[in-house]
């Protein structure tokens, strides 16, 4: 029976065995911490996202959004240039507040992640339906890289 300096070394041992083999088959690194941060600027809610927005990350979205969505800002910007991943659990929150938006006659805005990020639109092809923008002076002037309203 092993001891317990035993297990516990036996347990390293594993997880750096996983680490190896997941940079050898190309998976991702160990999750890294989801934040999100809400701002008022003028006429607008900014949502900043950071790190990875997946099915562990989802809830907190929409629980913020759904805050927000509660006063009733005429303008929701979702910032996602700190995000390191999205998957399809994340953008299913994000085609969610969109969809929300159009019904109560709000805009939702998404400023434009990393290329990472934007394969997924891409792919999706929901680039040409949701409104994104490269960066806040894109915002400004009113040009977006999707959809106007």
């Amino acid at each position: 029976m092993p001891t317990r300096a035993g297990a516990a070394s036996f347990a390293g041992l594993r997880l750096r065995a996983r680490t190896r083999y997941a940079k050898c088959v190309g998976l991702r690194a160990p999750m890294s911490v989801f934040e999100c941060q809400a701002s008022r600027e003028h006429h607008r809610v900014r949502l900043s996202l950071y790190g990875e927005l997946d099915i562990a990350a989802a809830g907190t979205v929409d629980a913020e959004l759904e805050q927000i969505e509660s006063e009733a800002p005429p303008h929701i910007l979702l910032d996602l240039r700190g995000l390191t991943f999205l998957d399809s659990t994340g953008l299913r929150s994000l085609i969610a507040a969109d969809a929300r938006a159009r019904e109560q006659g709000r805009r939702l805005t998404l400023v434009r992640g990393p290329s990472v990020v934007q394969r997924v639109f891409e792919i999706t092809g929901l680039e040409g339906r949701l409104e994104i923008v490269e960066d806040d002076a894109s915002l400004a002037s009113g040009a977006d890289g999707g959809r106007g309203r």
